[in-house]
């Protein structure tokens, strides 16, 4: 019996420290992230502006269903490995230089924006990518969770990993065909 009690007082500490840790744990967040592509950035910019073909490419994207559009660059859902939906839309596109990209708010638990930035330097070959993610995390477990196991940044360490492996394969296959 002393050993049951001592075991639940131990948890429920336990539970409730890491409940009153979220409270103070911020719901907004922004994490980014550069990398620099010897490449010509107009190829960058087709790459990702070009949405319908990120299930080619992205990591854990497996199918991409557009969606009907009339006030936005363009929507579209996500359907990963386990047949989860993400919408998504292009709220805004500067040609070869900027393009965010925003969830589409049907779960209110997180909001995200990511703002993809084409930085190109007249004393360096090719064009420099820099990735922003924002977001809003409203429910506490899962602003627990992504701040102990997750990390912010996951999302935009992916879509880096992502790009530069497909800009990889595109190299390789052109020096084939060369």
């Amino acid at each position: 019996m002393r050993r049951t009690t001592t075991i639940f007082i131990v948890l429920s500490t336990l539970i409730i420290s890491i409940l009153w840790y979220g409270f103070t744990i911020p719901t907004q967040y922004s994490s980014s992230r550069s990398q620099h592509f010897d490449i010509d950035p107009a190829k960058l910019w087709d790459t990702l502006a070009d949405y319908e073909k990120y299930a080619e490419w992205r990591e854990n994207v497996y199918a991409i269903k557009k969606l009907p559009d009339k006030i936005y660059y363009g929507s579209w859902k996500e359907i990963d490995g386990e047949g989860n939906t993400y919408p998504y839309r292009i709220i805004r596109k500067e040609p070869g230089s900027l393009l965010i990209i925003e969830t589409i708010k049907e779960l209110d638990t997180i909001n995200q924006t990511w703002s993809f930035e084409l930085l190109t330097d007249k004393n360096k070959k090719g064009v420099t990518l820099s990735i922003t993610e924002q977001g809003e995390i409203t429910d506490l477990l899962p602003r627990v969770i992504t701040h102990f196991f997750t990390g912010h940044d996951l999302d935009t360490k992916a879509y880096l990993r992502s790009i530069t492996n497909k800009l990889a394969v595109d190299f390789k296959s052109s020096k084939s065909k060369s």
